[in-house]
């Protein structure tokens, strides 16, 4: 049996298998990397065959690790002794459960790693592909691209957009980390000394299989979590996988949002949420601190070295397996952290893509999605809605007296007036510059023009102060109603005909506009 162990991976594995190797094994360790090979036509890799037959002859036991490269054209016998194969395919699931690779594979998800995606482009080139045989290669192959986020490379984020908006379908990110990796990689060195020194290494070989039987239990758990969005959601599927794991008698949530305590969250609903146990002392990034009493822990979770809440477990059923509740806090506080961050963000995003940045109101494409749908249950249930166009009168001389930054001032305080002056049920958007659109729910001609005039009357109050003095401005309005069974499109050119009817008719008043002529 060769004294010392090479693992062999593709190249786009490097960074998380250097990582991935700690210290326990290090000593022993040679890593070596073979060229990718994704996606050439599923041909054999003799790349890697040849590397590790060299390896071989220099007295090394060869562990070959990789995905679809090794996945087809390889014999079933290793090219040589002391060569191993270790083929998962896909990569991603070394790095999540199989059960969640499947899931996202099944749901249409083309799944990348870091690796691969930080070299996308040039795989894309190998593959023989154009611009658009590309977008029409994932277009046709998935529903979304998954990025199996392995928590180590701060560019992939970013990179994962730019291949989205290349082919244009949507993106997420699949938070993972290393831990399954690191446990496999962990067993083929632990298998290896053992098989070197069967009788010494049994405990340890044991033990090994223990430890990532566990991390294997915890992903797939955690494997529900990382997909949720909701916070709230989240912290119930917390609760559960807590409860599973440490069999508290109760437990308590408490969120941070920017260094600032939020409310805090008790399990069960009725448990008291006072303050905490006294906690030992531990550095500022422990990932949880053990209770003066040893009966429980809390945890903290946090992202990016930002505290994002702690989950405080009281009265834990065996305190006495205190090692290895702390090995798994590790995992489970870096996972539960990871997932706050990407759910916050994930908010905020959703926020973002619906509401114009600088008015805080829907955007163009929010108010067509949320008007059209308005429209929708008018034709179903047969009662009228109202389009209401309006714009801020002479609002280039606005920019060209007073500055832009005055500008945006305008738009904002009219865009928040005309906001407070409808109701929850009805829906205002930025429709370009400075031209905003509403519809108003189950409403006709006469309920519209009141809601228009009172929109009117609102902004014409506002002032303004200015270096040059106050500032006033005022706004004209069209109102069409639209009869059910009409599309939303022709009204609002109804209503901007008649907007621009009040316009030239010495603005900063209502005008209505005439019937539709016949048909839908």
């Amino acid at each position: 049996m060769p004294d010392r162990v090479a693992l062999l991976v593709c190249e786009h594995l490097q960074e998380e298998a250097r990582r991935s190797i700690g210290p326990a094994i290090a000593g022993d360790v040679e890593l070596s990397v073979y060229p990718a090979a994704c996606g050439r036509a599923r041909q054999r890799d003799d790349a890697a065959m040849r590397s590790a037959v060299r390896l071989a002859a220099d007295g090394f036991d060869v562990h070959v690790i990789g995905g679809s490269c090794l996945a087809a054209g390889h014999p079933t016998e290793p090219p040589a002794p002391g060569v191993h194969l270790h083929c998962v395919d896909p990569c991603a699931k070394l790095f999540v459960s199989g059960t969640v690779a499947d899931r996202l594979v099944d749901g249409g998800a083309y799944l990348v790693t870091p690796g691969w995606l930080r070299t996308w482009k040039q795989v894309v080139r190998e593959w023989g592909f154009d611009d658009a045989t590309a977008r029409d290669f994932f277009r046709d192959s998935a529903s979304s691209i998954a990025l199996i986020d392995t928590l180590h490379d701060a560019a992939s984020p970013g990179e994962l957009r730019e291949l989205a908006d290349f082919v244009g379908i949507p993106a997420d990110v699949i938070p993972a980390g290393l831990d399954l990796l690191s446990g496999r990689l962990d067993g083929i060195v632990e298998s290896w000394r053992w098989q070197r020194e069967r009788g010494a290494f049994e405990a340890a070989r044991s033990a090994s299989n223990r430890r990532i039987a566990d991390h294997r239990l915890v992903h797939d758990v955690l494997g529900k979590i990382v997909t949720i969005r909701s916070e709230a959601d989240l912290v119930a599927a917390m609760f559960d996988t807590f409860s599973m794991l440490f069999a508290p008698e109760t437990m308590v949530y408490r969120p941070l949002h920017h260094g600032k305590a939020g409310e805090a969250v008790p399990w069960p609903a009725e448990a008291p949420t006072g303050d905490p146990e006294p906690l030992e002392a531990v550095g500022p990034d422990a990932p949880c601190a053990w209770t003066r009493s040893g009966n429980g822990f809390t945890l903290y979770l946090r992202h990016a070295a930002e505290a994002l809440a702690s989950v405080e477990l009281r009265q834990i059923a065996c305190p006495q397996f205190r090692e290895h509740y702390q090995e798994l806090a590790v995992t489970l506080a870096q996972m539960c952290g990871l997932a706050i961050a990407y759910t916050r963000g994930y908010q905020e995003l959703k926020h973002m893509a619906r509401t114009d940045e600088l008015t805080g109101v829907a955007n163009r494409r929010r108010f067509f999605e949320v008007a059209e749908r308005q429209f929708s249950l008018a034709r179903r249930h047969g009662y009228r809605l109202c389009v209401v166009m309006l714009d801020i009168d002479h609002f280039k001389s606005v920019n060209d007296t007073h500055g832009h930054a005055m500008g945006d001032a305008v738009l904002r305080r009219v865009a928040r007036t005309c906001q407070h002056a409808v109701r929850a049920t009805d829906v205002l958007g930025r429709y370009g510059g400075e031209e905003f659109a509403v519809v108003l729910h189950a409403t006709d001609e006469a309920g519209a023009r009141l809601a228009a005039e009172r929109m009117r009357r609102s902004v014409e109050e506002l002032t303004f102060e200015t270096p040059l003095g106050t500032l006033r401005v005022t706004i004209s309005l069209g109102v069409a109603e639209s009869a059910p069974g009409r599309e939303l499109e022709p009204e609002i050119v109804r209503a901007d005909a008649a907007l621009y009817a009040a316009k030239t008719t010495g603005r900063n008043r209502v005008c209505c506009a005439d019937p539709p002529r016949s048909g839908p």
